[in-house]
């Protein structure tokens, strides 16, 4: 079975995530102001989420990954604890309906830190923060009640490879087995592919493929898929898919180009369960296009009728979309 999903926000479904900064939030007065502002957004933002796992049922989508559903939860002076926010109780139980909704309908939910969520630097604080980040990430997906991936790049070098990866790979080892069996190690514009799958193969981890970062970073030596997302398979593999703007080696398309698709790992994913996450600014409509004119017309059509039961077939993730 193919899994497409998107990331953060739809383009056209009328749905909002909240978000603030230190200034706005300090500049509103009291601390007790700002927990009640603060709690306000994290409410707002579970209800954004609902919303839009129902639209992913609506749409066809089989993964979502959410923005940031508490804002500044993590902060050095402003940062809160979820029980500690006065709509808690309702916020519990919407985390709660979202988790056995999205079981219910078949939809995957990943997570994946913010940028600034890195476990290589050699300041202590930078880490502290990190950790603190990925905890928070573990603590929602206990409301949630799911066991799934929390994707992880390996971030930029600091020093040189060797020592940062040493730090990363210590920093992991004293993370609670919890937390560290759900982390999905991800490909960037650092550390190619390669360097990814060897280091996860160390920790026994599951690694995910970023196809964006691996054209701007390519791997001296090709990992077949079948080796790439198997080795430590623990959850369903993940491969992020996006496409430049033409002409640019930086930012994502509309759409996905056609020539960005790998036809031949389109039939290794079918038969072995792949979630793929397209990041384009058109969102589900990005996914309707890869759907309609590639994979059903062409891929699905000739190439693999012969090779794949009717069962899977139906169990293909896919409604009708109407377009833009």
């Amino acid at each position: 079975m193919l899994r497409f999903g998107i990331s953060h926000r739809f383009h056209k479904e009328k749905i909002k995530f909240r978000t603030t900064t230190p200034n706005k939030i300090l500049n509103g007065g009291e601390r007790e102001t700002a927990q009640a502002h603060l709690s306000h957004i994290a409410l707002n933002n579970a209800k954004a989420f609902e919303a839009s796992i129902e639209a992913c049922a609506k749409l066809g989508i089989g993964c979502f990954r959410p923005p940031v559903l508490f804002p500044l939860a993590t902060h050095e002076t402003l940062g809160y604890t979820l029980d500690s926010l006065s709509d808690y109780k309702e916020i519990q139980g919407i985390c709660y309906h979202i988790g056995q909704e999205a079981l219910r309908l078949g939809i995957r939910i990943i997570f994946e830190p913010t940028q600034h969520c890195t476990l290589g630097c050699p300041r202590e604080e930078i880490t502290r923060q990190s950790i603190k980040e990925l905890n928070l990430i573990l603590e929602i997906q206990k409301l949630l009640r799911i066991d799934d991936a929390i994707i992880l790049s390996l971030g930029k070098p600091y020093g040189n490879d060797g020592e940062t990866l040493i730090r990363i790979s210590e920093r992991i080892n004293t993370f609670d087995e919890e937390l560290r069996h759900r982390l999905v190690l991800m490909n960037d514009d650092t550390f190619t592919a390669w360097e990814t799958w060897t280091f996860t193969r160390v920790l026994h981890l599951d690694c995910a493929f970023d196809w964006q970062a691996d054209r701007l970073n390519p791997e001296e030596v090709a990992v077949k898929p079948e080796i790439y997302f198997t080795t430590y398979r623990r959850y369903e593999p993940i491969y992020r898919l996006g496409s430049f703007p033409p002409g640019k080696t930086s930012g994502q398309d509309n759409y996905i180009d056609e020539n960005d698709i790998d036809q031949k790992l389109l039939s290794w994913a079918y038969e072995n369960n792949v979630t793929f996450e397209l990041e384009a600014n058109y969102k589900e409509y990005a996914i309707k296009k890869v759907l309609d004119k590639l994979i059903i017309a062409e891929h699905m059509g000739k190439k693999m009728q012969s090779s794949f039961s009717e069962t899977k077939k139906e169990s293909y993730i896919y409604q009708p979309l109407q377009k833009v």
